[in-house]
């Protein structure tokens, strides 16, 4: 189904077999995080009745498993001399404001070209001028 609505026609005409292998065309191109944003969200049609769904989507705040997506320094089983756990908490408590509050209010404003809502900026103000736990004294 997403065949028809990409612009790579080499999928062939419907009845053809490579139709059937047009999900994994899509995931070959895009990540997955593309069909959870309003603005591609109405390319998923539907669903198929009983299937269980593959990929997963990503959790709030989660380390991404892919190779070299993250920072070294936050993938696990790597030690550094430099950060430290501190460092670790501190991004995983601002990934988890900008996933909530800033990644969503970005989404809608990005359809309709209007400046952030003055919740986010205060959002904004309100983490640039926290004394953040994880910074000694």
């Amino acid at each position: 189904m997403l065949a028809r609505l990409h612009p790579i026609q080499w999928l062939g005409p419907h009845p053809s077999p490579l139709r059937l292998q047009a999900t994994d065309a899509f995931f070959g191109l895009h990540r997955h995080e593309v069909l959870l944003t309003p603005r591609y969200a109405r390319l998923q049609i539907g669903t198929v009745r009983g299937q269980k769904e593959l990929i997963n989507p990503p959790v709030l705040g989660a380390i991404s498993q892919v190779p070299y997506a993250e920072p070294n320094w936050l993938a696990t089983g790597y030690h550094s001399a430099y950060f430290t756990d501190r460092h670790r908490k501190f991004q995983a408590w601002l990934r988890k404001i900008v996933e909530e509050h800033l990644i969503p209010d970005a989404h809608i404003h990005e359809e309709d070209g209007k400046f952030p809502s003055p919740h986010t900026v205060e959002i904004q103000v309100y983490v640039s001028r926290k004394p953040s736990p994880f910074v000694s004294d």
